[in-house]
């Protein structure tokens, strides 16, 4: 015991200086509204005052609490993003000990299995290569698998302290995310039923009733925060979606959730489905991650109805948090199946979801440019999908991670050289992914404005009309600063930040064009 945990402990310091050399190769920061919207939530919590930013959709609290300590050490805006990657990359690393975990307790696996598939379920690339962006999916991962294992030790031990882990880790996940409501109400549901028969009713109910408290109480903290952070609670609810959402939207609701379910096939490489048989079959614990990961694709298909993107179709980004549990059960299913029925599932599902990829969505769904963020998974995981070319690097990870499957098939003889095939698979799927991140990050919205601004001094920014995109005020923002940004005018502000055809304040000098917006120098 004491030597697998010796190997643990080496391989999560290992995995975290990797993953942060990774984070930090990636330029930028690739800025979106979220990257903006959890630094100034955090920036707020830290005592600074609020970021100046506009009005933005509903955020979470949990993962900016793990950023504000960077304000608090005083960190200006670019050391914070070096501090958020570092956060970041410590939360993927300490995958690799859950996930070992998970599969010792839930799947029952012996030592070896279950370190190989925690390595291959905690180094998938879009994980590695995800950490160098802020937001909350770099936790939610995590609260994910503590979830699981806070069921699995209410089913053997049904006392007080196990109750109590169940209740914090379901109003954590609602913490993390509002759209992980449903999977928190899965994990309370499950734990009453486990509870059933083997405590007094009152118990029961008292379990899922401090579960629904405490989403209540986090959802008002939600809304607290975000509001003296953004200057409101967020620009829709979910009262407001489900009324623009009826009957006649289910077809649509539907093929949304079919493509959430096929990203979490094609960038797991099949093994995603093996997973699902495996926990499915382990028994309450296994049967609860099905119906968690079920209800994530659920709300996927409904939030998305009505979304104008072609990245909708093919939507990783809320599935994906169970992308490494599924992945390490698959590891562990691959070990106990036979070699012809394993490679059959393993390729049937990965053309399934290929057919379902392809089908779902416009007809020209795939020649527009897509989220970077959302097909982050995809497209380095090594799904040959969606593209106007096929990536090789990411047809490299897939057949390596194929090549993975088959060593650990054949009774796997080799573990350690299982384990150094995924390794490899993910470091070419990683590099690959830093060079198309390189390459992406000079046509964005961050690095185009970055060149724009090249050789302007802004002394105070005003961002001054709320229609300009979010990436666009967001990128000028950051490289200014959130001291030196504001939202209203006062007597220190020497540039302006308009959308474009707005007339400027009289005698002003235009200093730069950007995407839908001019950037506008006052007179002195």
């Amino acid at each position: 015991m004491t030597r697998i945990r010796t190997v643990l402990a080496g391989l999560t310091a290992l995995h975290m200086v990797i993953g942060l050399w990774i984070a930090t190769s990636v330029p930028g920061p690739l800025l979106s509204a979220d990257d903006l919207a959890y630094l100034g939530i955090a920036r707020t919590l830290a005592g600074d005052g609020a970021a100046p930013l506009t009005q933005q959709p509903p955020y979470s609290f949990l993962y900016p609490v793990l950023l504000a300590p960077g304000w608090l050490f005083g960190l200006t805006d670019g050391s914070m993003l070096t501090w958020a990657r570092a956060v970041n990359s410590g939360l993927a690393a300490l995958m690799l000990p859950a996930l070992y975990l998970l599969c010792r307790r839930v799947l029952g696996s012996d030592q070896g299995v279950s370190l190989t598939a925690a390595v291959v379920g905690s180094i998938l690339p879009a994980a590695l290569l995800t950490s160098s962006i802020v937001w909350t999916e770099n936790l939610l991962p995590l609260l994910v698998v503590a979830s699981l294992l806070a069921v699995e030790r209410l089913s053997r031990d049904p006392g007080r302290i196990s109750a109590v882990l169940v209740v914090a880790s379901a109003v954590a996940l609602n913490a993390g995310h509002p759209r992980m409501a449903p999977v928190a109400m899965v994990i309370a549901v499950a734990g009453g039923a486990l509870l059933i028969g083997r405590v007094e009713w009152p118990h029961v109910v008292g379990l899922v009733a401090a579960v629904i408290l405490g989403m209540a109480l986090t959802e008002w903290l939600r809304r607290l925060v975000q509001t003296a952070s953004l200057g409101g609670s967020g620009t829709y609810s979910v009262g407001d979606l489900a009324s623009r959402r009826g009957f006649g939207d289910l077809p649509e609701m539907a093929v949304h959730a079919m493509g959430a379910a096929a990203y979490l096939v094609l960038a797991g490489a099949g093994l995603a489905v093996l997973g699902s048989v495996a926990l499915w079959r382990s028994g309450p614990t296994g049967r609860v991650a099905i119906l968690s990961t079920m209800s994530t694709i659920a709300m996927a298909g409904w939030f998305l109805t009505g979304v104008g993107r072609s990245d909708a179709y093919l939507h990783g980004r809320y599935s994906e948090v169970f992308a490494p549990v599924l992945v390490s059960a698959g590891i562990v299913a691959l070990t106990r199946m036979r070699f012809a029925l394993s490679m059959s599932v393993l390729t049937g599902s990965v053309v399934a979801a290929g057919v379902v990829a392809a089908w779902a969505g416009p007809g020209d769904n795939w020649v527009h440019q897509r989220s970077p963020v959302m097909m982050l998974g995809v497209e380095i995981a090594g799904a040959p999908f969606g593209s106007l070319r096929f990536e090789p690097g990411a047809a490299a990870s897939v057949v390596l991670l194929v090549g993975l499957a088959v060593v650990l098939a054949m009774k796997r003889p080799r573990l350690v050289l299982a384990a150094i095939t995924a390794v490899v698979a993910a470091s070419i799927g990683t590099l690959s992914g830093l060079d198309g991140l390189d390459s992406l990050y000079r046509s964005s919205t961050a690095g185009t404005t970055e060149q724009a601004l090249d050789g302007i001094d802004i002394g105070r920014l005003m961002i001054a009309d709320a229609s300009i995109p979010p990436p666009v005020w967001g990128a000028i923002a950051w490289r200014v600063g959130f001291d030196s940004t504001t939202t209203t005018f006062d007597s220190r502000v020497t540039h302006v930040l308009l959308g474009n055809g707005v007339n400027p304040p009289s005698g002003s000098v235009k200093a730069a064009d950007l995407n839908s917006a001019v950037l506008w120098e006052l007179p002195p």
